[in-house]
């Protein structure tokens, strides 16, 4: 592991961190000023819900070929286009939520729209990062990376609520639109994935069954992305759709949802200086005890407790997070194959990520069973009692850092 000077001496980790942080900040502004636009224009978390769950849709029913575009064709442009499609996306939201437009579909269709470029994004990033940033670079680069993005966090959601607070939320919608745009600008100065010049001879059927066989080779993969198909559905989904309701009542409103938003960014440089800084050997098996942390933010909220101690558990959980967030993206660097990277992240985010629509679309109705405050409980008492499902999974409690030299 190389030190700190030498990791950002290095241009491309240089630009870009400067590069996502500028993505960071307009993704902050967003679960303030996408909610509350739709909120101010529609009055209905299930609307919000369906806006999300269109995202969520679009991006689980590409990923499945996106992995394996993203081995097909230069990564670069596939990631500086995702960017400009996100980016002009929300503009378009925006503009209909400044000029008063009551139309929902104008918001479902720009999200189904969204959600297949961030299908595009993923995949390719993750290959072009492993391509591009030396293995003794990567765990640094990777917490790097968790420290500006959730940089981006602190100041995105503080400005998104006084925005939304001061004028109308559509005008912060606006702005994240726009700061992806200039992220394409910088991304541009970047070089291209070197390893990968010439197209896949083989057919596409064979891309997907070999991505498919080194995904499902690796059980500490897919037996993680198991617990997050879940987690998004219990705790992930309630919480984006729950919140802003619960803020409304209890926090002061957009303001106080974006404080809150910006407390669990503020755990999220925490989180990355600490896997900067982590020397473990099995930093899976450490990545995962963090996640109990993120209990905090759901009983928190499910309780109903003062702000001060919400804002306290949402650094907590964002540190434990983004901690783990970190690791895994270097675990999978380091263990997966360049020739496959982008199929095997494009699988993973897929396990992972499947039923969030489903998340989205049933939180409401479920609340009205069991109570807002239910709900948020059940995905906390999920996080433990998965965390040690998990944990008991040998291969699991065993990965080493990087492959062992027999490996290779």
């Amino acid at each position: 592991m190389a030190s700190a000077r030498e990791v950002w001496g290095n241009r491309v980790v240089r630009r870009l961190v400067i590069a996502r942080s500028l993505a960071s900040f307009g993704s902050g502004m967003l679960p303030v000023a996408l909610s509350f636009t739709i909120l101010d224009r529609f009055h209905s978390a299930s609307d919000y819900g369906y806006v999300l769950g269109a995202q969520a849709i679009a991006t689980v029913a590409v990923l499945f070929f996106a992995g394996v575009i993203g081995d097909r064709v230069a990564r670069k442009p596939l990631v500086m286009g995702s960017d400009m499609i996100i980016g002009l996306m929300r503009v378009v939201m925006a503009l209909a939520g400044l000029l008063a437009l009551q139309e929902l579909w104008i918001y479902l269709v720009a999200q189904l729209i969204v959600g297949f470029a961030y299908s595009l994004f993923f995949p390719a990033f993750e290959g072009w990062f492993q391509a591009v940033i030396p293995m003794e670079y990567r765990q640094q680069a990777n917490a790097l990376r968790s420290i500006y993005w959730n940089t981006g966090n602190i100041l995105g959601p503080a400005i998104a609520g006084f925005l939304a607070a001061l004028v109308f939320p559509g005008w912060a919608l606006l702005l994240s639109g726009l700061l992806p745009l200039g992220t394409v600008v910088i991304f541009a100065g970047l070089p291209p994935d070197l390893t990968h010049q010439e197209r896949s001879v083989s057919t596409f059927r064979q891309d997907i069954v070999e991505g498919w066989g080194a995904f499902w080779h690796r059980t500490w993969i897919w037996t993680v992305d198991l617990q997050f198909a879940l987690w998004h559905v219990v705790a992930y989904a309630p919480l984006v759709v729950l919140g802003p309701v619960l803020a409304i009542r209890y926090y002061h409103g957009p303001g106080g949802w974006g404080l809150i938003w910006g407390s669990v960014a503020v755990g999220g440089v925490a989180g990355g200086l600490w896997a900067f800084r982590s020397r473990s050997r099995r930093p899976l098996r450490l990545g995962l005890l963090a996640l109990f942390s993120t209990v905090s933010i759901l009983l928190a909220l499910a309780f109903h407790l003062s702000i001060g101690y919400v804002l306290v558990a949402g650094a907590l959980s964002g540190m434990g997070l983004e901690y783990f967030s970190s690791l895994w993206g270097t675990l999978m660097q380091n263990h997966v194959p360049p020739e496959v990277m982008s199929k095997v992240t494009s699988f993973d985010w897929l396990a992972s990520s499947a039923l969030l629509p489903l998340g989205y679309a049933i939180a409401v109705p479920f609340s009205h069973l069991v109570g807002q405050g239910g709900v948020l409980e059940i995905g906390a008492s999920y996080i433990v009692v998965s965390t040690l499902l998990v944990l008991a999974v040998p291969q699991v409690w065993s990965l080493p850092r990087a492959p062992e030299p027999l490996d290779s």
